[in-house]
């Protein structure tokens, strides 16, 4: 007697993949936070426990992940009806990946906050793109709130669409506004610092590339999301579960790029420094963390 004729590819074939990329990425999470404690072993004890932090999370949402994919391949392998259940401790991923993605933002806001100090706007500035990260937030907790409910999707998906659209669009706008606003800033810091205009062009790239691919990651998250509102197609995970370990690489790779940009910045103290100052070379990765992303 032939079984029924399911399709999966939607549902469970899109977890397998978004699992695979989000374990591809722990990998370089792994190899990232190895290469920071080795080379700056002298940064600020809340910056180590920053990334210590960031690792643990990045291991809870894999194992989280790791666990629906068992959940349904094994499990329930000769129970179809299980597609329709979302497990609770998928839920808990969803907190803390939104919790990730709100530590990252923060993170680069604060760079900013530095950045700024003494300017009339910092303030302004700041609180506005804080706002937006805080509100991103607020919709995945609200998300979780609704799953917690019911976990059936049947219940899931016509009321966490405002919350999971808020989430998205708030996201997207946050990153956007804070690749914007580095390089706005670290531009107009070329004008006064003459000698640092390489230094200052690369990591204006660094932010640039950075943004673009956390508010990629995002949207593409919330278009698939839009895009499957009314089945359980599961599309849109391939975005969302190794979104968390896109953003914490970045931070990663923001911190890990100051080994290279040592050899760029190679010229005595810069007099009259005042928003920005780099000492170096050997104070170089101290300073930079400091002052700049």
């Amino acid at each position: 007697m032939a079984g029924p004729n399911l399709h999966l590819d939607s549902n469970v074939g899109c977890l397998f993949i978004g699992t695979l990329f989000s374990l591809i990425f722990f990998g370089c999470t792994v190899a990232q936070t190895t290469f920071y404690y080795s080379n700056y072993p002298d940064d600020r004890l809340a910056l180590k426990t920053l990334v210590a932090f960031l690792t643990i999370l990045d291991v809870a949402t894999l194992t989280l992940d790791i666990e629906y994919v068992w959940v349904l391949a094994v499990q329930n392998h000769a129970n179809p009806a299980a597609i329709e259940i979302l497990p609770r401790s998928w839920i808990a991923e969803f907190f803390l990946a939104s919790m990730t993605f709100f530590i990252v933002q923060l993170f680069f806001i604060h760079k900013i906050w530095t950045l700024l100090s003494g300017r009339p706007y910092r303030l302004l500035l700041s609180l506005s793109v804080g706002l937006l990260s805080f509100l991103s937030f607020a919709g995945g907790v609200g998300v979780c709130s609704v799953a917690a409910i019911n976990q059936s999707f049947l219940f899931i998906l016509p009321h966490e669409k405002v919350p999971g659209t808020v989430q998205q669009i708030a996201s997207v706008l946050t990153d956007i506004y804070i690749t914007i606003s580095l390089c706005i800033i670290l531009r107009r810091s070329q004008a006064t610092f003459k000698q640092t205009q390489t230094l200052l062009s690369k990591l204006s790239t660094y932010a640039i590339n950075r943004g673009m691919l956390s508010a990629t990651i995002q949207l593409l998250h919330y278009a698939t999301y839009v895009a499957t509102y009314h089945s359980t197609s599961f599309i849109w995970m391939i975005f969302h579960i190794p979104g968390s370990k896109v953003y914490v690489n970045s931070l990663l790779a923001m911190l890990n790029v100051r080994h290279n940009l040592r050899d760029v910045h190679s010229s005595p103290a810069l007099d009259g420094a005042s928003s920005i100052q780099f000492i170096v070379p050997e104070d170089l990765d101290n300073q930079i963390v400091e002052r700049l992303p």
